[in-house]
Formats: structure tokens, sequence, C-alpha cells
């Protein structure tokens, strides 16, 4: 691959974490959060104090002593707040931050998180590893479900489902039925306290709350939007000998340049000169066609593009895992990657052992495969789509640009319905084979395989003759600088 030349003449600078909102607090260890519809509570457990700010005012409420000496996570319940704490739930009245009333819970060992649902209360015991669900009315409890957050702090109840911060910077969406993990969304260090504003999410801090911007779906959670100003040169390697090139009437390429993402949103692309034939799809990608024989060869062209990154994981769950077993049928683009002759350009040895493991791994999900041939040794990375080809998962290779280590890299992609094409960059953990993340520091350029050349390049003879597409489409000199706007 042709990637010597590569230039960086824009660093990329330390990711920072764009906030729609940022409240000051004079809080110094912020355990706790809450909103009671017009006044946002943090709970600061160093200094033993509940402060507030007032949305509708603009203005912060000053902090009130607690009595509690060991207060967590907070919650709000009518007109009240109400904290966990070990072996008790205590009802706080936020004008004065006195303990109206306390319920022995002496099961309740070590509460890390409160959530309420209008007089249901989930509570998170580390001890127990289960979220207990406590009717506040009735004061009894209705059952427990599996607390599987990893190392948790604060948590709320938000559109039906909890929200669950853990010490490794991550909200965390979970069912209320049965505790599994939907998706995550990434937060900035020393996030603590977590709560829903007019369904904005704030997350406490020391020293203050920040709103974090993120967008949802039903397959996936996005967050931390970057807008990126990106030039480059666009370098095309002909594929044609000399000979075929004069000979032919028209030599045409067709490529999809900067792929419009779920985590990779495109506003503008042009290309210079106009050579090009930019076709944006339904999708919103934008499909570049070259009439080879009008092109400048010897010249790189000028791309310039306007696009926006997200901090970005597919996660899958048990839901669509299910609906990946429900419809099966593969949409037509995507059966052009699977190939039925793919065991006979595998050597003897590597096509049995895919035999034996195809038969053991029948009926999985592709998910709990890429984990059983993380450690097959292949020898390159077309010899691995072969292999996932052969077991029945369309697989291709893409081409990102990493501008951490500022040099262009090849990842293996599989489509898993119904998600959709998900990327195995080094991020991915085969102990964590549910979770396919993609760094902000990556861009993808374009999808190898979607090099369509015409006629195909011959010699002499008419013989077809061999071309990588990564070979022949080169980005050269990128620069990426940050947009305001």
């Amino acid at each position: 691959m042709r990637f010597r030349n590569w230039v960086w003449l824009v660093f990329w600078g330390l990711a920072r974490f764009l906030w729609a909102e940022r409240i000051d607090f004079p809080a110094e260890l912020p355990l706790g959060m809450a909103f009671d519809g017009k006044v946002l509570w943090v709970a600061d457990n160093r200094q033993k104090t509940i402060m507030g700010y007032n949305f509708d005012e603009k203005m912060p409420v000053r902090p009130k002593a607690m009595t509690i000496t060991a207060v967590r996570d907070l919650a709000f319940w009518y007109p009240l707040l109400v904290t966990a704490y070990p072996g008790y739930l205590a009802f706080i009245n936020p004008v004065n931050a006195d303990v109206v009333e306390r319920v022995q819970l002496p099961t309740i060992q070590d509460p890390v998180g409160i959530a309420v649902d209008k007089d249901l209360a989930y509570i998170a015991d580390r001890n127990s590893g289960r979220i207990h669900r406590f009717h506040l009315k009735d004061r009894n409890f209705l059952g427990t479900f599996p607390l599987m957050v990893p190392r948790p702090r604060g948590m709320t109840f938000a559109r039906g489902f909890l929200w669950i911060i853990d010490k490794e910077q991550r909200v965390y969406k979970v069912s209320v039925e049965t505790g599994e993990i939907l998706s995550f969304i990434p937060l900035p260090p020393d996030s603590y306290g977590l709560a829903f504003v007019g369904g904005t999410l704030y997350v406490s801090r020391p020293g203050e709350a920040l709103s974090v911007d993120y967008i949802e779906t039903e397959n996936y959670v996005a967050a931390l939007e970057k807008k990126y100003e990106l030039r480059a040169l666009l370098k095309l390697n002909l594929p044609w000998p000399k000979e075929q090139q004069e000979k032919e009437i028209k030599l045409s390429m067709r490529f999809v340049s900067l792929p419009q993402l779920v985590r990779q949103r495109l506003q503008r692309v042009d290309i210079r000169p106009h050579h090009f034939r930019l076709q944006r799809l339904e999708n919103g990608e934008a499909v570049v066609q070259l009439n080879a024989k009008t092109a400048y060869s010897e010249n790189p062209y000028r791309l310039t593009a306007q696009l926006s990154l997200y901090d970005f994981t597919h996660f899958f769950h048990s839901l669509n895992i299910k609906k990946y077993f429900e419809e099966r049928e593969l949409p037509e683009p995507v059966r052009d990657y699977l190939e039925r002759e793919a065991l006979k350009k595998l050597e003897k040895s590597l096509a049995q052992n895919l035999r034996e493991i195809k038969k053991e791994l029948d009926g999985r999900h592709p998910i709990y495969i890429l984990p059983k041939l993380k450690d097959y040794g292949f020898k390159s990375l077309e010899e691995e789509i072969l292999a996932m080809r052969y077991l029945g998962i369309p697989a291709r290779k893409a081409l990102f640009w990493d501008s951490h280590e500022k040099k262009a890299k090849l990842y293996l992609q599989i489509y898993v319905a119904p998600v959709g094409w998900v990327t195995r960059t080094e991020l991915y953990n085969p102990e964590r084979p549910k979770e396919f993340p993609v760094s902000r520091t990556h861009i993808e350029l374009f999808y190898p395989e979607s090099l369509v050349i015409d006629p195909i390049p011959k010699n002499e003879k008419g013989e077809a003759l061999p071309w990588q597409a990564e070979d022949l489409v080169v980005f050269q000199s990128i620069e990426l600088a940050e947009r305001d706007d």
C-alpha cells in the first residue's frame, strides 16, 4: 500500500467534550444528583451538603448541611428527595435538608445508586450485586434483578430505562425488567451523578454539572459530536496498461468516498478538477465516478469535505440478537460479500480447521464467532475475510485514517442484522464480544471493495491483470481542522 508519503498538516489536538451547558456547583464529591422539575439537586458526600440550581430562575440554590453522614445518590419523590445508605432509606426535605423520615432496609448493605419511577424506587446494592425494587408508598420490596454494570456510581430513571454511571466513565442504559445493558454513552473524567432535565442528560463533576450531547436509536448510542473540515489530495493510480488506455473508448472508476455512517456524518464533499461525477445516495454517501480517459492521472485531485464525528460503539443486546435469528435474509448488495468458493482459496490445513469450526459454531450469532478466531493466526486480512465468508458472515475491509497514529489502516467489517456493518478495530475486546467501538480519531475514507473498474485491466495477450483497490485510490497530505459552527 502506498501510504508512505502521507503528511499530517494539522494537529488533531486532544479530544475535548462538547457541552451544551455548564453549571457551577461548589461540590467536591458530587455523588448524588436529582431533578425535581424545577431545581437540579446535587449531594456532596465530602462536605455533607445538598445544593441546587433553579432552571426557572437561572440561579443557584445555596448549600444546606445534611445530618446523613453517608449520603450517596439522590432521587426525587414528590415533594421530597430520597437517598439510600447502608441499612436505611431516608426522605429529605429539600428546603432545609432535614431528614423527614428513615425506613430500615436491613437487606441493603452497600447502596450505590437510587432512582425513582412514580412510587417505585430502584436501589442498586453493590454488596448483593442486585437492583432492588421498593414501593415507596406500600413500603415493601417487589423483587430484584442483576446489577450488571461494573463498578457502578450514580443512577437515574428516564424514558422507561435505568441509566447508571460506572467508574470507567460510561453511563449505561439498562432494562428495568432484566438488568441487561442495552447501550452506553462515554462521559468525561470524574463523572459521579446524573439526571435528565427536560430530556437533556446532565452529569455532576467536582465543581460543576455538564450537559451531554448524544443521539440514540434502536441499535446504537453516539455521543460527543465534533465538527471538522477535512482536506486531502486524492491520487488515482490507473490500473490499465498504456496500450489498453489508448485502445479503449471509455475507462471508468467508481467508488464510495468518505462514507456516510452513524458515527460519521457528511455535510459537503467537493473534488477538483471536476472530472469526477459526484452522486449523493439516499443514505448520504458520496459515490465518485470518473471517466479516466479525460482525467489528469499524473496529478492528484483536491478533496475537501465537512464532516461530524461521534464517539460511538455498536452494542448488541438480546433484542437485536433475537432479531438476527428472526430474519436471516440478507439485502441484495450485502450478498456480494459472501463467496461460495472461499474455501478453495485458503490453505488446506486452514480450510480443514474452518470446516470443524463451522460445525462447532453452526447456529451461533456472528459476534461470538469472532472471539473464536482471535488466536487463529491468519496471515492476512484477506485470508480472514475469506474465512468469515466461508462461515456465512458477509465480510469486507474498510480503509480508515487514524489521526492519532497519523497513518492509514485497514479494518475488518462484518455485516450483522439488524445493526448492519460493524467494524473491528484495535479497540475491540474479545472478552466483550457485544461491543464494537470506533474511536473519534478514526475517519473512514472509502470501502476498498466498493471500487468498480470498467473494463477489466488486461495485458497484450488479453489476460486479466491483478489489482488491489487500496493501491488504486490513495489519500495524501491530509489536513484536519476543527470547525466552530
